[in-house]
C-alpha cells in the first residue's frame, strides 16, 4: 500500500558458491542491480557498490507466484495491520508467508508456512487473494520437468489444480467477514457516479477496490491514445478529454467527463486528507489521485510529503516519482533529512527520477558516512 516493490527471482546467488543459497525474494529499489556476480550479465549497468540483496533467502526453491495481502483474513488478529507477503514455491511444494518488518531503508521478514504439501508432484506456481481475503492457489501439477529434478517423480502427468486457502469461521466480534461478492464499478459512462467509485475505491474486498482502481485507469487514459493533453483549457479538462469508454467505443460528452473527473478528484483528495479515516483507506485514495495523474491530482498528493504519516509521506513520495513531478521536488529534496530512512530512500528515488542535475548536490550531502551501513539508502 505505501508503493513498495517486491519480487522473487531464481538464481539470485551462483549455485554451488555459497551452500544454500540461490532463490529468493528482493525487494526493488529503482536503480538497484539484483541478482549473481556474472559480468556479461551486468556490464554496463550503472553500479554504486555491492550487488543489492536479497530480502528472503530460499535455497533451490523456484519461487513463481508473490503477492501482497490486502486484506488480514488469513492473518491472526495481532497481525492485522501488518503488510505481509505470499510465495509460491514450486520447487518446495508449499506456500509461505512473509511478514515485512521495517529495517533501515529496506525491511526483515517474519516468515511462516501457510501450506505444506505431502504431495511431491504438488507445484505452487502462482497465488491470488479472492475477493472474500481467501487465497486462491494455482497448482501447475508434476507434468513440467524441463530444469525441474523435482518434477515427474513419481508419476508421469499430474494434472494440478486450483485451491482455496481460508481461515476456518473466526469468533473473533471484531475480524469482518467479507463476501466474494464483486459487482462493483459501472460498466457504462453514462451510468458512472463518482461517489460509488471512491466508495469501492475504499472497499474492504480486494477486487471490488481493484475494479474501481481499473476504472479509474480507463476514465484517465484514452483507448486510442489520440488525445493531447496540451489541447484542453485546465488540467481537469486535460484529463476529461481522454476519457473514452472503453465498451462503447465512442467518446463521453466532454461536460460529462469534466464533471466525473472534477467531483471523483475532490472526494478523493478530501478523504486523503481524512485524519479520522482508517489509513489503508486513505493511502487507496492517494493511489486513485495517481491513477488519475492530471496536475490537480498530483499537487493534492505532493501536499501528503509534509504530512505527519510516514506511511502516507513514502505512498506520496513513490506517486509523485511516477510521473516525474517535478513541482513536487523542493519538498523531496527537504525528506532527504527524514528521520525515516524508508522516506529518505522514496525521495532520492523521486529525485532521481526527476533528473534534476541541481538535486545531485543535496543528494551526495544528504549521505552520513558516520551511519551504520545500509545498502539500501
Amino acid at each position: 500500500p505505501e508503493g513498495e516493490r517486491f519480487f522473487t527471482s531464481t538464481f539470485l546467488h551462483t549455485p554451488g558458491q555459497t551452500p544454500g543459497l540461490r532463490d529468493g525474494i528482493a525487494h526493488a529499489v529503482y536503480g538497484g542491480l539484483y541478482g549473481k556476480d556474472y559480468p556479461k550479465a551486468i556490464e554496463g549497468h550503472v553500479r554504486t557498490g555491492e550487488l543489492m540483496p536479497a530480502l528472503v533467502e530460499l535455497g533451490a526453491a523456484a519461487p513463481s507466484g508473490l503477492a501482497c495481502l490486502a486484506s488480514t483474513q488469513l492473518l491472526p488478529p495481532e497481525l492485522a495491520g501488518q503488510r505481509t507477503l505470499v510465495a509460491a514455491l514450486f520447487n518446495l511444494q508449499k506456500v509461505t508467508a512473509h511478514r515485512l518488518r521495517p529495517a533501515g531503508a529496506s525491511f526483515t521478514t517474519d516468515t511462516r508456512d501457510l501450506v505444506i504439501a505431502d504431495r511431491i508432484d504438488f507445484h505452487p506456481t502462482d497465488v491470488l487473494e479472492d475477493a472474500d481475503g481467501s487465497l486462491l492457489i494455482v497448482d501447475t501439477g508434476g507434468w513440467y520437468d524441463l530444469c525441474c529434478p523435482s518434477s515427474r517423480i513419481d508419476q508421469k502427468t499430474a494434472a494440478g489444480g486450483i485451491y482455496r486457502l481460508s481461515r476456518i469461521a473466526s469468533s473473533d466480534a471484531g475480524q469482518p467477514v467479507l463476501t466474494r461478492e464483486t459487482n462493483g464499478a459501472a460498466e457504462t459512462a453514462a451510468t458512472i457516479d463518482p461517489a460509488i467509485i471512491v466508495q469501492h475505491l475504499i472497499d474492504a474486498r480486494p477486487w471490488v477496490a481493484r475494479r474501481a482502481q481499473l476504472q479509474l485507469l480507463d476514465l484517465a487514459n484514452p483507448a486510442d491514445g489520440s488525445t493531447e493533453e496540451g489541447q484542453a483549457s485546465s488540467d481537469i479538462d486535460a484529463t476529461a478529454t481522454k476519457l473514452l469508454p472503453r465498451s462503447s467505443g465512442s467518446r463521453v460528452d466532454l461536460r460529462l467527463a469534466t464533471e466525473i473527473i472534477a467531483t471523483t478528484t475532490s472526494s478523493l483528495e478530501q478523504q486523503m486528507s481524512d485524519s479520522s479515516l482508517e489509513l489503508n483507506k486513505r493511502l487507496t485514495c492517494l493511489w486513485g489521485l495517481c491513477t488519475i495523474g492530471n496536475p490537480r491530482a498530483l499537487a493534492a498528493i505532493s501536499q501528503q510529503l509534509s504530512g505527519p504519516h510516514d506511511s502516507l509521506v513514502q505512498a506520496a513520495g513513490h506517486a509523485v516519482s511516477l510521473h516525474r513531478y517535478a513541482a513536487a521536488k523542493p519538498q523531496l529534496e527537504h525528506l532527504l533529512q527524514h528521520t525515516n530512512l524508508q522516506v529518505r530512500r522514496v525521495a532520492a528515488e523521486g529525485l532521481g527520477r526527476i533528473g534534476d542535475s541541481i538535486s545531485a548536490r543535496k543528494l551526495l550531502a544528504s549521505l552520513d558516512t558516520n551511519a551504520p551501513y545500509d545498502r539500501h539508502w
